[in-house]
C-alpha cells in the first residue's frame, strides 16, 4: 500500500486500509447489504496481519459504514442522508433533537496545507 501523500504514508496501516475500504463503499464498489471480503482475503489483499484487518473493520463499524455479524461476515450498511429542520425556530437544535429522542455529535475538523 503505497501512497504519495506524506500524511497518509505515516498513518497506521489499519487507518489506510479502512480509508481504502471506505472509498470503495462510497464509490459503490461494495453495495449496501453486500459483504466485504473475509478477514483472510483482506489479509492477503493488503499483506497485513489479522489484528490490522480487525482494527480497519472496527474503524468502519465506528463510522457506521458496515456492521459485523458474528460467524457471517461484515456487511455494508445503507447510507441515508438526513435533512433536518427545527420544529420551531425559537428552540435550540440540541433541545429539539432530545425531545424527538435523537442524539447528535458535532466534530470540528481543521485542515492545513
Amino acid at each position: 500500500m503505497q501512497d504519495s501523500s506524506p500524511e497518509l504514508s505515516q498513518a497506521p496501516l489499519h487507518l489506510l486500509i479502512s480509508e481504502k475500504l471506505r472509498e470503495q463503499i462510497v464509490l459503490g464498489e461494495f453495495i449496501p447489504g453486500g459483504q466485504l471480503p473475509s478477514e483472510h482475503q483482506l489479509m492477503d489483499l493488503f499483506g497485513v496481519s489479522r489484528i490490522t484487518v480487525r482494527r480497519a473493520i472496527a474503524n468502519l463499524v465506528n463510522q457506521g459504514l458496515v456492521e459485523a455479524q458474528r460467524g457471517k461476515g461484515v456487511f455494508v450498511k445503507e447510507q441515508r442522508k438526513l435533512v433536518y429542520r427545527l420544529s420551531n425556530p425559537m428552540v435550540f437544535f440540541e433541545e429539539d433533537m432530545a425531545r424527538q429522542g435523537a442524539s447528535n455529535t458535532i466534530k470540528n475538523q481543521q485542515f492545513s496545507v
